[in-house]
């Protein structure tokens, strides 16, 4: 940020300023959000038709003509947890509805919506503890749930310390075990299942599980019924041996039996109907109208009243869809039928985890797909498709969901501040469209532009494609953006505003590159951009590279009213020579940033000549050119610890004073560090191996540079510990301040998670945003959010500060400890009140008396008070958190049996899970492979591959005994560790038995 008027404000910063939330996920959305591409769950009930949307930012119900939302991202349950995505839904005949959810936390559960409404209560959660026959059990894991006519969950639960259950979750009364590991099912005793239950409306519950034999079953139960065992299946031995798929069965009210079975490499449907068992469905059946039936897909079954049952299938001719089995194979729903006003049907999904779909009890399908003109929820009985929810239909009282996205540009997301308190920021909202927003200082929110609105010059905006939105303090802003439907060739462009007034379309400055999506919802990948806009300034005034034909590009320049060129190949550049491209970013990375625009209108910018340097310069915007501009630094030039070369800049910024503040690349290793230009030599700010505090070391610098004012800069650091820090400080004087960390406090009383978004494994920074005169703003997600926009103003200096004395206690958790600080010694010289901060490397509290998780170690916190005016010096308590207590652990290996022994080393893989009291990952290593035969049998080595002493899951085992015996195990040992050294062991069996029987 440039401020060529400094204001009063702006301060050298002596204390780190304070977060408040300015907008968090779960609050009001304005504006006319639509519903965005794809839908991943879609369920029937008596209320009518509920779905989510592909994004998971709401459970929607449409009755009617009407629709409604029912649960949403942000949302607090009724246990206070937030949810942060949602999935899986399923409606009971009583009105009961069922859900799947992630939470802010990084919890996860099933939820239930009661037929009165209400907020979701938690049904079973990640870490909830059940009572079993053998005592407590944590929920690890949550195969798959179902619910029945009375609104009770059925669930499949793994546990950390014993084997998996089917349990039943009534409303208001407790769990009820239906079957559990040692329970007889069939000839041996049930292991576990192999997918989720399904019930009927009597209550009659079916499921597919293992048995303590290797056998599989899929068996039928009701709670406190007998259990009937309807098919089984021997442990396969070989690759073409069939097996039970992983897909729940299905189960209608006569109690006629569901699922899939693979045979030889393929699926088939298998139905069990009064007890006699056939295939309903398999590869090479006629399909309707003509040829043949070529895949059955994973698609989990459903069986209607009549015993028909639904299955997802792909043709001789190349389509696929949802069909039904019975005497013969008819079509519920296919790719090129018919959709009415929709055209026809494009895409569908038919695979597991991909398709959404429910048979009403009518009859009717509703399934989610792509049609000619929409992408949307259609119905179908077989003839004819009709669309009944549309992308692009308005969505019902829409919520904030996210404010990190994977799929925006690099540093092209999150919020732009400007002097005066004006906030822009990019959000996705329920139903998973996109749109940019403005906050004022007094909070009040307004749309600027969303996914699917009309496009200045044609189209419809692709919210996916809005990035570096800025705006200035008179309410001007700028942002890219891009309107797919256009015509053959849609372009990224420029638009430029004002609050209350028009948005215009500026220039194009590039080409979507082709097949790069279209349509509502679509868009160009995220990482295509050839180049970033500039921020808009005080004189409303914005530059933005344009793409030319040949690859490179031009900078241009707009003040509101006119277009003109700034720099670009063929321009006079020092020394007599000429410019070859105006790239300012990273050509190594590939990443664009936007070059630096001051109020007055000075310019500094990225670009490379014909002699080959590449460099920053300085010029003054001016419709008539600003002259030859002033190389700043740039390639080969010396900085503290290496050199530019090559010259790649990932981040950029600079001061009223004209302090340049950069990240490069300064030395053979390709690392990236920050330096600040001032009127000498350039200073290191951070870089790799550099010590931040006592937090520990840089691994990585973020791309997060931003002038605070007075000369402070805000900066961003990876560490080796894993964690984000924000820092703060005058380059060269001193240590910096921590404004924020993941782990730390967050405003919102939970604990900062991350500053960017890691969605799809990829992780795609924000920026931090600085209004020049003190205040910063970032996206954040937290354990309470689950994401927001933090605001931090500037804080003030000391009265004096009392922590307390130091303290020792005992670990309580891997997610920290409790412990209460004491700040009740602190005294205000004039007697009045105070508030009290207090912060350590990984967290900050509030309060003359907070209650805060402090992690394993010793810790440092420090405390800060301030009577509105003025804030003290710092105290500091000592807190130590020990840990005395080792990890359990169990292994489990798969195959545990090898058979036939003949001599053949096979593969054998093994499950470690490690749960230690205050270490969330405890380190595994294996220990040790013995036999019970050891030195007998075949004169070969009887294990492979094993590396003792490290993470080794897979280990080669001979399958061989002796003749004479009783059959062989081996013995597989691990060790977990936690990070204080405290370790045990656990070890798993695999069996060579003597014969078949034993």
């Amino acid at each position: 940020m440039i401020s060529a008027v400094p204001s009063a404000r702006s301060e050298r910063l002596t204390a780190a300023p304070e977060g408040r939330v300015a907008v968090r996920s779960g609050d009001p959305a304005p504006g006319s959000a639509r519903f965005g591409r794809g839908f991943q769950s879609v369920a029937t009930g008596p209320g009518g038709l509920l779905f989510i949307d592909a994004a998971g930012t709401a459970l929607f119900r449409k009755s009617g003509d009407a629709t409604s939302l029912i649960a949403y991202v942000g949302q607090t349950t009724a246990g206070g947890r937030s949810i942060a995505s949602l999935g899986g839904v399923a409606a009971a005949a009583d009105g009961t509805i069922v859900f799947f959810a992630n939470l802010a936390d990084r919890g996860q559960g099933v939820f239930r919506v009661t037929p009165g409404g209400g907020p979701p209560e938690e049904v079973v959660l990640t870490n909830d503890i059940l009572q079993l026959r053998d005592g407590p059990a944590t929920v690890g894991f949550h195969y798959g749930a179902a619910v029945d006519a009375d609104g009770a969950v059925l669930e499949a639960l793994g546990f950390f310390e014993v084997p998996p259950a089917i349990v039943r979750f009534p409303r208001g009364s407790s769990p009820q075990i239906v079957i559990q590991s040692g329970d007889t099912l069939g000839p041996g005793t049930f292991a576990g299942p192999i997918a989720g239950p399904a019930v009927n409306a009597q209550g009659r519950i079916v499921l597919s599980a293992w048995l303590n034999t290797g056998d599989a079953v899929v068996s039928t139960m009701a709670p406190g019924d007998t259990t009937v065992v309807l098919y089984m299946l021997p442990p396969a031995v070989l690759p073409q041996d069939p097996f039970l798929a992983g897909v729940p069965p299905a189960i209608n009210d006569a109690g006629e039996v569901a699922f899939l079975l693979v045979d030889r490499g393929t699926l088939k449907v298998r139905e069990i109907s009064n007890g006699f068992g056939f295939t309903a469905a398999q590869r090479g059946m006629p399909a309707p109208g003509g040829g043949t039936i070529s895949t059955i897909t994973d698609f989990p079954p459903v069986i209607d009243p009549a015993g028909r049952v639904l299955f997802g299938a792909q043709r001789s001719n190349g389509r696929q869809g949802l069909y039904l089995a019975s005497s013969s194979i008819t079509r519920l729903a296919e790719e090129g039928m018919p959709a009415g006003d929709a055209g026809s049907l494009t895409h569908l999904d038919v695979a597991l985890g991909l398709a959404a779909a429910s048979l009403a009890a009518d009859g009717t399908l509703h399934f989610a797909a792509d049609a000619t003109s929409a992408s949307g929820i259609f119905s179908s009985t077989g003839t004819a498709a009709a669309a009944e929810v549309r992308s692009g239909d308005a969505v019902p009282g829409p919520r904030f969901a996210s404010f990190l996205d994977a799929r925006v540009p690099f540093l092209g997301g999150g919020p732009s501040l400007a002097p005066g308190g004006l906030m822009i920021f990019d959000a996705t909202v329920s139903g998973g469209s996109r749109g940019l927003f403005v906050r004022d200082r007094a909070g009040a929110i307004t749309p600027v532009a969303s996914d699917g609105d009309p496009a200045p010059g044609g189209g419809h905006f692709a919210g996916r494609n809005f990035s570096f939105s800025t705006i200035n303090e008179s309410g001007a802003f700028a942002f890219l953006g891009c309107a797919p439907d256009t015509g053959p060739t849609p372009m990224i462009s420029l638009y430029y505003g004002t609050l209350g007034g028009v948005l215009r379309r500026v220039v194009d400055t590039q080409v979507v590159p082709p097949g790069a999506g279209g349509g509502f919802g679509g868009g160009i990948p995220a990482d295509r951009l050839a180049g970033a806009p500039s921020r808009v300034n005080r004189l409303g005034q914005v530059t933005v590279p344009v793409r030319q034909v040949d690859g490179t590009s031009v900078l241009m320049g707009y003040d509101g009213s006119s277009l003109f060129r700034v720099a670009g190949p063929g321009d006079a550049a020092p020394g007599g020579d000429v410019f070859a491209n105006a790239f300012t970013g990273s050509l190594f990375t590939g990443q664009p940033v936007p070059p630096v625009l001051g109020d007055d209108g000075s310019l500094l910018f990225g670009a490379q000549t014909a002699a080959g340097d590449s460099a920053l310069y300085a010029t003054h915007l001016a419709a008539g050119g600003g002259g030859v501009p002033v190389r700043v630094l740039g390639l080969a030039n010396d900085v503290p610890g290496g050199r530019l070369s090559p010259f790649e800049v990932q981040g950029l910024d600079r001061d009223a004073s004209g302090s340049v503040a950069f990240q490069s690349i300064y030395n053979d290793d390709y690392y990236f560090a920050d330096f600040v230009k001032g009127a000498g030599p350039p200073i290191r700010v951070a870089a790799r191996l550099d010590p931040v505090l006592d937090l520990g070391n840089v691994l990585s610098v973020t791309p997060s540079l931003a002038f605070m004012g007075e000369g402070t800069l805000a900066y961003g650091a990876a560490l080796f510990d894993g964690s984000t820090v924000i820092l703060a400080g005058s380059p060269g004087e001193g240590d910096p301040l921590v404004i924020a960390s993941t782990g730390g406090t967050s405003p919102d009383g939970g604990a900062y998670l991350s500053f960017q978004s890691l969605q799809a494994n990829t992780q795609r920074p924000g920026r931090l945003a600085s209004d020049g005169r003190g205040t910063l703003a970032l996206a954040a997600s937290t354990t309470a959010g689950p994401e927001e926009i933090v605001l931090f103003g500037r804080a003030n200096e000391p009265p004096a500060a009392n922590a307390g004395p130091d303290l020792a206690v005992e670990c309580a958790g891997p997610a920290g400890t409790s412990v209460t600080l004491d700040g009740g010694g602190s005294s205000d010289p004039e007697g009045g009140s105070l508030g009290y901060h207090w912060s350590w490397p990984s967290g900050e509290a509030e309060g003359a008396r907070p209650a805060v998780v402090l992690p394993l170690g010793v810790t440092t916190v420090t405390l800060v008070v301030d009577d509105g005016e003025l804030s003290s010096a710092p105290d500091t308590v000592v807190i130590e958190v020990r840990d005395t207590t080792p990890p359990f652990v169990v292994a489990l290996a798969a195959p545990g049996l090898l058979w036939p022994p003949d001599g053949r080393l096979v593969k054998v893989s093994f499950d470690v899970a490690a749960r230690d009291l205050c270490d969330p990952y405890p380190a595994i290593t294996l220990v040790a492979v013995t036999s019970s035969e050891p030195g007998a049998g075949r004169p070969w080595p009887q294990s492979a591959d094993a590396v003792i002493g490290t993470d080794d899951r897979g280990v080669s085992l001979r399958a061989d005994r002796l003749g004479t015996g009783s059959g062989r195990t081996y013995l597989v040992t691990y060790r977990a560790t936690d990070r204080s050294g405290n370790s045990s062991e656990a070890g798993a069996t695999v069996v060579v038995p003597h014969d078949q029987r034993h």
